[in-house]
């Protein structure tokens, strides 16, 4: 083990310039995540420290945080290809002083600052045993976010240990549980109630292709102001099942549930945060605000589209009414999807990728009065290029046309089956219609993809200069960088390789999406390069060099 002391007195400006410089550059480390340390003591003077981060990373201790002796540092050992680490670590071995302040680093990343346990000091006890979540088995979508509550007591949570952190990532504040899909597959996720590691629990997570915009919950207003006595009523779509999560304030109000009806009543003067939730995923909370007298109904901000059609690469507009006509953007998860921004009563939602996204906008003067919009970010059909002509150009195959796509029928279209009884419900249409656009978007991608492939061949036979090139062994050289963005056939050979190398599991669409990002970061801690996520010079020189 390797100790280093540094000296905080002496240097002074120095020394925090040097650390302002580092804590800079790991900031740039995007693509690395926070981690997580939870201390419980086991007796005596040793401590079971539990760590989560990026996997196959150093875990670096740091301790006696801010004490007169200055703060040290040693590296504890390594994560493991889960991200997890967990070792008992004693006290006097280090020179660490109970009480004083601890974090770890991982990848560039620091976790938040802990108290190291007092020696002698039992494991922390936790009244009602292991957490209970509001679902313990959650669906969702690549690039979509839900939440999941603690129920039954009032402990804050930490993540333990997350089983494949590049499927979805997860963390915990307080008692609620965020939970965002990468990519396709399955994790599990352990949290535990802080300051014990053994009262915990676990959610299984499913990421699938794409959110369904049906099982996402949708409240039509998240704060209420009431007077006690006084009653308002929150309408619920998305989803089906709902159920009271809890509330952080049962003095405040009362609440109840009839249908897609959400009823709170004011019993006494305060704030409360009422959570409700679907049994087919999601959560959703109200904040309510009950005061001495009854409060003018409020002007909720409203979106004039339900659900704007966004290009990947195009800048769609939704204008926005209500509230005092001033909005900011309040929440936008997927930000490698969707890029979000309001000008005046306009709210501008520019695709950078395809997938299913939301963005909640909010009144700039009153942060509890917001309406979220959920859409779904297409490719947006290819505009063929002219092959560059010479004076005797070889001839080249034009692709067939595609198919022609049937337009979703207009809902008043929409007929029942003769002799049956009821008509079709607008959330069976509207899951109809975005069904529809999703297989639409995979066949334009396709489509594009195979558009511009034609087109650099035709180019490249013109020219005489191909922009890639296939080695004598038929191994496919890379000779561009690539990031999220980029499309074209160097786009779909790397997704081919790392295919074929066990890196990538997704679909070989000649775009670069998330799913290619983090396919590439793998195959970069696997060659001992920077994660970065990019196609740069070091990373296109390992995948030619494996290629000869």
């Amino acid at each position: 083990m390797r100790k280093t002391t540094i000296f905080f007195r002496g240097m002074g400006r120095c020394v925090l310039g040097v650390f302002a410089a580092a804590a800079a550059l790991a900031a740039l480390e995007a693509h690395a995540a926070a981690p997580t340390l939870s201390l419980v003591s086991t007796g005596g003077d040793s401590a079971q420290v539990s760590v989560t981060g990026d996997p196959n990373a150093g875990v670096m201790l740091f301790y006696n945080v801010g004490s007169a002796s200055g703060a040290f540092s040693t590296t504890l050992g390594s994560t493991n290809t889960s991200g997890s680490f967990s070792a008992a670590v004693s006290a006097s071995s280090y020179a660490i002083s109970p009480g004083s302040s601890v974090y770890v680093v991982v990848n560039g990343q620091q976790s938040p600052v802990q108290t190291w346990p007092s020696a002698g000091t039992a494991a922390a006890t936790v009244s009602g045993g292991s957490p209970t979540f509001s679902q313990s088995s959650v669906t969702v979508g690549a690039g979509q976010t839900i939440t999941v509550v603690s129920q039954g007591n009032a402990t804050g949570l930490y993540l333990l240990s997350n089983s494949s952190p590049t499927t979805a990532t997860v963390s915990a504040s307080g008692t609620q549980v965020t939970i965002t899909g990468q990519q396709i597959g399955v994790t599990t996720a352990r949290f535990c109630y802080i300051g014990t590691a053994t009262s915990c629990s676990d959610i299984s997570v499913t990421v699938g292709a794409a959110s369904v915009a049906t099982s996402t919950l949708m409240l039509d207003k998240t704060a209420l102001v009431l007077a006690a006595g006084q009653a308002g009523v929150v309408n619920l779509s998305g989803g089906s099942g709902y159920y009271m999560s809890g509330t952080t304030n049962a003095v405040v109000s009362s609440q109840s549930i009839s249908g897609s009806t959400l009823t709170i009543t004011g019993l006494a003067n305060g704030t409360a945060t009422v959570t409700v939730c679907s049994a087919s995923g999601g959560c959703g909370a109200v904040t309510v605000t009950v005061g001495a007298s009854a409060a003018a109904t409020p002007t909720w901000v409203k979106f004039t589209s339900t659900n704007p059609p966004v290009m990947v690469g195009q800048t769609a507009t939704v204008s926005l009414t209500g509230g005092s006509g001033k909005y900011t953007v309040g929440n936008n998860p997927s930000p490698n999807l969707v890029q979000a921004a309001t000008d005046g009563s306009t709210l501008k939602l520019t695709g950078v990728g395809p997938g299913s996204a939301f963005v909640t906008v909010c009144d700039a003067t009153n942060s509890n009065n917001c309406d979220t919009v959920f859409f779904t970010v297409a490719v947006a059909a290819a505009t063929p290029f002219a092959p560059v002509q010479t004076a005797a150009p070889t001839p080249v195959f034009a692709p067939p046309a595609p198919a022609a796509v049937v337009a979703a029928p207009s809902p008043a279209a929409v007929q029942t089956t003769p002799g049956t009884q009821g008509t079709v419900s607008t959330s069976e249409l509207l899951a109809g219609i975005l069904s529809m656009q999703r297989e639409l978007a995979q066949i334009l991608t396709q489509i594009q993809a195979i558009q511009t492939r034609l087109n650099q061949l035709a180019a490249s036979v013109a020219a005489g200069a191909p922009s890639g090139s296939v080695a004598a062994t038929g191994k496919y050289q890379f000779f561009y960088s690539l990031s999220v963005g980029s499309t074209g056939n160097e786009v779909t050979a790397l997704q081919n390789r790392l295919t074929a190398e066990g890196y990538y599991s997704g679909p070989v669409t000649g775009y670069y999406g998330s799913l290619t990002k983090a396919a590439v970061a793998v195959y970069q801690t696997a060659k001992g390069l920077p994660a970065s996520g990019v196609l740069d010079t070091a990373t296109r020189a390992a995948l030619n060099a494996a290629g000869q």
